[in-house]
């Protein structure tokens, strides 16, 4: 079944069923993964003081503070976790023994690429979307791939961008509809949990940041959706570029 990966470009159906079996075969790590980023990130979602922010700056500006906070550390710590997952997934697929510390190991090391490299896709992103709403959306979609580039092809900066604006190049529609299919599905899962949780655990406590944790670990599924959605792409292109010098 994973052979598929390498030779042809994956239909959304398939690249749900690969991410299936690589997920079931490595939820152990990937669980572990998601803990060790995702219990700290929730334990500074937890310390913020929301009612301070709501009295400061009133509920409504106090509320998306309270968001952009969040984004924040998601943005700045969680990519750790897309990042070791990425590095799991592609040692899985290519036959290889990956541990959780190499997978760490490996984000780590190049983590400080990854936040160079998305201030760049920021500043580019953020500068368009002031311009011109549609064409941030189109170069948001063009640098999809970035985090992957950076931990797997260990490459930064704005050559990271250039290589997945170069994946998704003539793809764009194709990589658009499944990546917001797999945003929305994590979201709408997210949100029922988040509701499910509230109602079994009112309140923010020990429990519900362990709890969270957990959750962000079965959600990873669509992480690991998206890198074999990358990988594919990035075999099938080096696959013609072989095929084509040859």
């Amino acid at each position: 079944m994973f052979e598929n990966i390498q030779q042809r470009e994956l239909t959304l159906g398939e690249i749900l069923i690969n991410s299936w079996s690589i997920f079931s075969k490595n939820f152990r790590t990937i669980l572990l993964i998601a803990l060790i980023i995702y219990i700290p990130i929730n334990i500074l979602v937890y310390m913020i003081p929301t009612e301070s922010l709501m009295n400061g700056y009133g509920e409504v500006e106090g509320f998306w503070i309270y968001i952009r906070l969040i984004q924040m550390a998601q943005e700045f710590f969680g990519v750790l976790a897309i990042m070791g997952i990425a590095v799991l997934v592609e040692g899985f697929l290519r036959g290889e023994e990956t541990r959780l510390d190499e997978s760490m190991n490996k984000a780590f090391s190049r983590w400080g690429n990854m936040i160079m490299t998305n201030l760049f896709k920021g500043i580019i992103v953020m500068g368009l979307m002031f311009l011109f709403i549609i064409p941030g959306i189109i170069w948001y979609v063009f640098y999809s791939f970035v985090a992957y580039v950076v931990v797997l092809r260990n490459i930064r900066g704005m050559q990271a961008l250039a290589y997945s604006k170069r994946l998704v190049k003539g793809r764009w529609w194709k990589i658009f509809g499944i990546t917001l299919f797999l945003g929305a599905a994590r979201l709408g899962l997210g949100l029922g949990f988040d509701y499910l949780i509230g109602i079994i655990l009112p309140g923010y406590s020990v429990a519900n940041i362990f709890i969270e944790s957990i959750l962000t670990g079965i959600l990873s599924y669509f992480t690991v959706a998206t890198v074999v959605l990358f990988l594919n792409l990035d075999y099938v292109q080096v696959e013609r570029r072989i095929n084509f010098s040859s």
